[in-house]
């Protein structure tokens, strides 16, 4: 398989001299099978730039797009994915299973003259819309396996295995933690380890675990419940789940290209130091690069 990062950013997109390195476009990622197939994960702006890319390289007609949530910087590249515009496509979109919508009513929403002025009904490609909640499913070579993410929305994560490679994208995923003032509360810290080892399993033997990690250790304190973890809980997952490969995504759209720098030289080493995890290969995602597994 080949991974390629279209968007790297979180929140919202940081274009400008100071984040030319790493990018400023929001979440996209590209998985490609050895025989061709696509499956994009995010429709961030990123994906304005795969959809182009597809088109100029006369690529495969069948895409699956895999969408983690629907908050703003995981959706509003889609207008722009010029694949929804021509007859010649045909798109399976899924997404998590809303309580009150489904993935198709979000979409409609969020195409709709308030928003923009094409609306879904005027789309041209043929899309199929999907709910998904905690499943497993086949889509041509690839095997996909879904898994909650802990977020203030309903979230899911993918792993993805293909001729026996393994991604798995956690989207926006805040660790497993006791609130201040619930430490008390029976059970709870042993739900929240059961928790935080469920999403270690998923993650389990990655080749490629592209992971949520936005801040730095101190900004995260500042903001927890915001739905995002740090540097260090991505190390520590990538360590504990045995990855292989980590990229560290969903940059902090205010870390210009030297802060990320600086983090790469400096504290990466410390950390795998920490987890003890010399072997593990870990980087800031950049738009752009592309990994074979």
């Amino acid at each position: 398989m080949r991974v390629r990062f279209w968007g790297v950013r979180g929140s919202i997109a940081a274009p400008g001299s100071e984040t030319v390195k790493y990018g400023g476009n929001t979440a996209c990622v590209q998985v490609t099978a050895p025989t061709g197939e696509v499956l994009l994960l995010d429709a961030g702006t990123g994906i304005r730039g795969a959809g182009q890319k597809i088109v100029s390289d006369k690529g495969p007609l069948s895409i699956a797009l895999l969408i983690t949530h629907t908050h703003w910087d995981h959706i509003q590249g889609f207008p722009y994915f010029i694949p929804i515009y021509s007859p010649r496509f045909a798109i399976d979109l899924f997404g998590p299973r809303l309580p009150h919508r489904n993935i198709e009513e979000i979409f409609a929403i969020f195409l709709s003259h308030e928003f923009h002025p094409v609306r879904k009904m005027e789309l041209a490609a043929r899309i199929r819309y999907r709910d998904l909640g905690e499943e497993a499913f086949r889509h041509g070579p690839f095997a996909v396996t879904t898994c909650y993410a802990h977020h203030p929305v309903v979230a899911l994560s993918y792993r993805i295995e293909c001729q026996g490679k393994t991604v798995v994208y956690t989207g926006d995923h805040e660790p497993y933690f006791v609130v201040d003032g619930k430490a008390t509360e029976p059970g709870l810290p042993e739900r929240m380890e059961v928790a935080n080892a469920r999403y270690t399993d998923f993650a389990r033997g990655a080749d490629l675990l592209v992971c949520d990690a936005m801040y730095t250790a101190e900004e995260y304190a500042k903001k927890k419940l915001w739905g995002h973890g740090s540097i260090d809980d991505a190390v520590g997952l990538a360590a504990s789940a045995g990855a292989k490969r980590l990229a560290l995504f969903h940059h902090e759209p205010n870390y210009a290209d030297a802060f990320l720098d600086d983090i790469d030289a400096h504290h990466l080493p410390r950390l795998k130091e920490r987890f003890s995890a010399p072997n593990l290969e870990a980087f800031f995602a950049r738009e752009g690069l592309e990994v074979t597994l």
